[in-house]
């Protein structure tokens, strides 16, 4: 674990101050000189060659694109703008030139010269469908931003950052023109050569800074992940809308009748449904009587009748209330049901793309301040560990998913950051912790734990180790994982709890003499990425044992996915990527070959950080996300 005591935010600040007084800067041109920078525009084959042939000895490549969208499934690349050092930006009219023809420009964004981007996965995305391979290195002035400022909350957009780090204002209007006109004008070719000239002096002053706050590595990890992530943007994901559509009609009429009993339950006067068929043949039903459960005014008013007085009807006041009458939990159904056909079943099957007949989700590489990705359009990674939900993601005809998942990847890191011995020692032995928590809770031999039970142990490791109360924890148990128990029972288990991990007591602890003595703000992950809390506002004890985990998780991940990219064979591609696990879809005679390499690559990127813990890897080879071998 990374030692970070005698870190300060202020100290940070105070050091990387000094380092630029004492150190000089690689040389950086003039705002002037930036913004008015010459460039060469070549619109045919026999030039470009000539052109690019002095490039190919350039140990350091600047490339930015201009396209005339952002969908590359259905928008085409316009210019390729490539920035050598003491030479013109050159500009590439991917209109006019065949670029797929050019030996010479294949050569060089294959060659091992450092490339420079900003938004790196969008200009590999492009040139990918434009028919040129793009190979690292990389360095992504976008990504090394984002890991330098570690969290605080600020655009890095190319003109955000450049005004930040270089003192330069970049007029950035000639983005939203139109780059599908034949001729191009003065303003556009200007505009597109500044966004490559400005990646040098930027990708210098970011080095340094990356270096001075020790972030090197955590940059070169990202970047050496990019073109996993652009794979999964331009391969998507295959969704089977008849089974899709089966199971939207299953879900609304489900809703239906969790609806028509709650009126029952509350008799809610008129309590007769009309139902609108929808396009995939389930029932938008119209609330009886005029009642709607999601209002909280409204529930309450119903509830009160029944003689309970609410402050609130979210789910945490509803879920103590259970065995008080069973309006409560069949509004607790409702919503659950509501919840997943509003947020996933109708929208996903509105955004299958039109050309591809599969979903492109859009994925943040540092999409949250933990380090994690995230990802919208359709937000994949929250798809709920359903069956009958993933196994309508589907592979293409004569391809199978592989599919890698992490076995309790946060627990081990908790018990490896902790430093619990008991902990520790479940791994080692290869016991089920979920199933030890519930042994020693419920006073039981181990095999002799339920599925039940172990559900239980598992709602209570994820709750406390994370510092969650007694009331959160009983809400959490019913909401999330539809077990009940009595607020005096989570204060037991809560106390016994910590009888059995002592480590993770004297963590909670650490963290918390660390917050308001030491007044630290400043966090790492196991593998070095950090975590800086603005000097001003409430630490939160909870988001910040969160952090060391969900972030050296990230770390983890990541690092499978660099390994991995370059191993995978022809035709296999990632899809996904949800935390701890990932997905490979390939043709189906080399699924063993990909499961093979994914499993090993994910033991290899996970055992150094979390040694002596054992790392556990689960691989499956199917027909469907949620298929099995």
């Amino acid at each position: 674990m990374v030692d970070t005591s005698f870190y300060t935010y202020q100290e940070t600040l105070k050091a990387q101050r000094q380092n630029r007084l004492t150190r000089s800067l690689p040389s950086t041109p003039s705002p002037t000189a930036l913004l008015q920078c010459p460039y060469r525009l070549v619109t045919n084959l026999a030039e470009l060659e000539i052109e690019i042939a002095p490039l190919l000895s350039a140990r350091v490549l600047a490339i930015d694109t201009e396209t005339t969208g952002i969908d590359p499934q259905i928008d085409q690349l316009r210019l390729i703008q490539i920035a050598a050092r003491d030479q013109p930006i050159l500009l590439v009219d991917c209109f006019q030139i065949d670029v797929t023809r050019c030996s010479t420009l294949k050569r060089l964004l294959q060659s091992s010269a450092l490339k420079i981007f900003h938004n790196a996965k969008f200009d590999w995305e492009f040139l990918t469908q434009a028919g040129l391979s793009l190979v690292g290195p990389f360095f992504d002035t976008q990504l090394a931003y984002k890991v330098w400022i570690s969290g605080i909350k600020t655009s890095s957009s190319l003109k955000a950052v450049v005004h930040k780090l270089l003192g330069v204002s970049l007029d950035k209007s000639e983005q939203q023109s139109d780059f599908s006109r034949l001729e191009l004008s003065e303003p556009q070719l200007q505009y597109a050569a500044i966004d490559a000239a400005v990646l040098f002096p930027l990708s210098q002053i970011l080095a340094q800074k990356l270096k001075q706050a020790d972030l090197l590595k955590i940059s070169q990890l990202e970047c050496q992940a990019i073109p996993a992530f652009a794979q999964m943007e331009l391969a998507g994901m295959q969704l089977h809308l008849n089974q899709w559509q089966v199971l939207e009609k299953e879900l609304s009429n489900q809703q239906a009748e969790l609806l028509m009993t709650l009126a029952q339950q509350l008799e809610i006067s008129s309590p007769q449904f009309t139902r609108q068929i929808n396009l995939f043949g389930g029932s938008n039903v119209t609330h009886p009587g005029g009642f709607n459960p999601n209002s909280n005014q409204q529930v309450k008013a119903a509830l009160s009748s029944k003689g309970m007085m609410l402050k609130s009807t979210n789910a945490a006041h509803l879920a103590p209330l259970v065995d008080r009458h069973p309006a409560i939990s069949t509004l607790l159904a409702y919503r659950s049901v509501t919840k997943l056909l509003t947020s996933f079943i109708h929208p996903l099957s509105q955004q299958v793309h039109p050309v591809t007949g599969r979903l492109h989700p859009t994925y943040f590489q540092l999409g949250t301040r933990s380090g994690r990705a995230s990802c919208q359009r359709p937000p994949l990674q929250t798809i709920p560990h359903r069956c009958d939900i993933r196994h309508c993601f589907v592979a293409a005809p004569g391809n199978v998913m592989v599919r890698g998942d992490y076995s309790q990847m946060e627990l081990r890191l908790v018990a490896k950051i902790s430093g619990d011995l008991r902990m520790q020692q479940a791994f080692q032995q290869c016991e089920d912790l979920h199933c030890l928590t519930a042994a020693f809770l419920l006073h039981k031999q181990l095999e002799d734990v339920t599925d039940g039970e172990r559900r239980l142990g598992k709602v209570i490791n994820f709750g406390l180790i994370y510092g969650m109360g007694a009331k959160k924890l009983q809400s959490t148990a019913l909401v999330k994982y539809g077990v009940t128990m009595s607020l005096a029972d989570a204060k037991t288990f809560s106390r016994q709890f910590f009888q059995l991990y002592p480590g993770i007591r004297q963590w909670h602890g650490q963290v918390k003499r660390a917050i308001y003595v030491r007044k630290q703000r400043i966090w790492y992950t196991l593998a070095g990425r950090r975590r800086v809390w603005a000097k001003q506002g409430r630490l939160d004890p909870n988001e910040i044992l969160n952090y060391p985990v969900q972030g050296t998780n990230a770390d983890i991940i990541k690092l499978a996915m660099a390994a991995l990219s370059p191993l995978l064979p022809t035709g296999a591609v990632f899809i996904g990527m949800v935390h701890d696990e990932l997905l490979i879809e390939c043709p189906a005679e080399m699924g063993q070959t990909v499961a093979s390499l994914l499993k090993q690559s994910m033991l290899d990127a996970a055992q150094p950080m979390l040694a002596p813990i054992p790392v556990g890897v689960d691989v499956k080879v199917a027909p469907s996300w949620g298929g099995k071998n």
